[in-house]
């Protein structure tokens, strides 16, 4: 049997005597390194002290050593030596290093062989053997132990939530603390979790704290409030919305408040779901969710979900949201016309009709409209092609005897109605308004001004304004005004200076974003 030497035992062995090459023994498999080399010496054998497999995970040399607890083989050492953990967990200042020694005094005691607190805290119920009069004292010290461990560790997690600590790591600290039986009452659970919130990570903790609290029943229906609440604030509407879920098996009954805020959880996921792909459908979802769970949508749920459905063109879901909203009893206001308005210009097939229809409807309901409904009509107009430069003078006369005051909104819309037509006449002129009106304009205005003087083949006022636009620090020219200002100079045989005009620009998809708020939201 070969065996390989462990370098702190050869280094003793060594120093006594030399070992003889002719003297074989008969070594067992459990046999360690250092045992070897005294029965090949005839010296006794050392402590085996690279043997860390007899150890706990975790625990450095002299922590052990200091335990007393060198050979597991010897019985004089299996006695449970509580004063030298009690000494050891009084002088560590460290949370974890603390809470390792009172698992491995408590499993030493309950005849368990200790192979460290596991990382995610599963839990394994150990209940003690029945005890004696003397065992029930050593129970009781080592219940004593893991009351100040428990300190120790609460007084952690709490400095760590104030100072800014990695909340995963608090996490798994709090999990370490419910495998190692510590005995955590719902006083110290309800301090913890009204501790988070404050910051980004806080949901990690908190919703192990929730966990731990919705098993022992320790919930109440304000400590539900507060982990909604808070998981809300960072985002996690998801988590906040299961919470709600499952209040109720938690013996904790919603009230108004639960219901009120779940209401602006959904609400959260309804806006956020602008962002998504076929956000029409999350918002149809959400709104059918809310329903199942007994909470009546409020006024800006519809709002959001029927401009979800505008922004797609989505006229039919956004016409049925729309009379939903008032059998809920809800009455429509200029945001709800707005909406209907913009699914029906943003549809496949622009109906001028369909569109005078919801303004008498909005006139005939008393609702007074706003800027957006204008230019919804303005952009349904350039979209539908003729007839559009006799309805704007009379969209913008009908806005002032509404007082409606026009906007950089408006004044986009009818530009980016001049540079479809190809009116740049019309474009200089309402650019001429824009600047007396005391508006300043943005990057869209200059972008539309563009195309609009490039489809009217003057080349040299379309290459001044995006010339301007390339040396202004908060203008940025579009790939399309690039476009028409090559094809008119390129008519013309005008040659593009690019070191004064610089090369096409590449941002596709933020300009593709900013032709789609040309318009105002409704």
């Amino acid at each position: 049997m070969r065996v390989l030497a462990c370098p702190c035992a050869t280094l003793w062995a060594a120093t006594h005597t030399k070992p003889s090459a002719a003297t074989t023994t008969l070594v067992s498999s459990t046999a360690s390194t250092a045992q070897v080399l005294s029965l090949q010496c005839g010296q006794p054998a050392p402590p085996d002290i690279c043997d860390h497999h007899h150890y706990s995970r975790g625990f450095s040399l002299p922590r052990v050593l200091e335990l007393g607890h060198l050979d597991r083989d010897d019985p004089a050492e299996k006695e449970l030596d509580l004063p030298a953990y009690r000494n050891l967990i009084q002088r560590s200042s460290d949370a974890k290093s603390a809470l390792k020694l009172y698992w491995r005094a408590r499993q030493q005691f309950l005849g368990v062989e200790s192979t460290g607190i596991p990382p995610d805290g599963s839990d394994r119920e150990l209940a003690p053997p029945p005890p004696g009069d003397r065992l029930a004292e050593t129970w009781n010290s080592i219940e004593e132990m893991g009351v100040a461990v428990l300190e120790l560790c609460l007084a952690a997690l709490a400095s760590g939530l104030a100072g800014g600590e990695n909340r995963y790591v608090l996490e798994k600290l709090f999990l370490k603390m419910q495998y190692a039986r510590l005995p955590i009452s719902k006083f110290q659970c309800r301090r913890l979790l009204l501790q988070c919130g404050g910051a980004a990570n806080d949901h990690v903790l908190l919703r192990a704290l929730y966990a731990f609290m919705r098993r022992r029943r320790m919930l109440t229906t304000a400590l539900c409030n507060h982990s909604i609440q808070a998981l809300g604030e960072h985002g996690k509407w998801w988590a906040a919305l299961e919470i709600f879920e499952t209040m109720a098996e938690a013996g904790c009954p919603p009230n108004d408040l639960t219901r009120k805020l779940i209401r602006e959880q959904f609400s959260f996921l309804l806006r956020a779901a602008k962002r998504k792909k076929n956000s029409w459908r999350w918002s149809l979802m959400l709104l059918g969710k809310m329903e199942d769970k007994g909470l009546e949508p409020g006024k800006e749920a519809w709002d959001v979900a029927m401009v979800a459905c505008a922004r797609a063109g989505r006229s039919k879901e956004t016409l049925e949201l729309f009379a939903r909203m008032i059998r809920a009893g809800h009455a429509p206001d200029a945001r709800s016309f707005g909406s209907l308005l913009s699914s029906i210009e943003k549809g496949r097939l622009v109906s001028i009709r369909d569109m005078e229809l919801v303004l008498e409807s909005m006139r005939r309901s008393g609702v007074r409209p706003i800027e957006s409904i204008y230019t919804t009509l303005i952009a349904a107009h350039g979209k539908a092609g003729g007839g559009a430069a006799a309805a704007i003078p009379r969209i913008v006369e009908e806005m002032q005897s509404q007082g409606v005051a026009m906007g950089l909104a408006s004044y986009n819309a009818i530009i980016t109605v001049c540079a479809r037509g190809g009116d740049a006449a019309g474009a200089v002129e309402w650019m001429r308004r824009l600047e007396a009106a005391g508006i300043e304009p943005n990057s869209i205005t200059y972008n539309k001004l563009v195309e609009a003087l490039a489809a009217g083949n003057r080349w040299r006022e379309a290459m001044a304004a995006y010339v301007a636009m390339v040396e202004s620090d908060r203008l940025e020219p579009s790939p399309w005004a690039y476009d028409a200002l090559a094809r008119v100079c390129r008519a013309n045989s005008i040659p593009i200076d690019h070191r004064v005009v610089g090369w096409r620009p590449r941002q596709l998809i933020q300009h593709r974003l900013e032709e789609e708020e040309i318009h105002q939201e409704p």
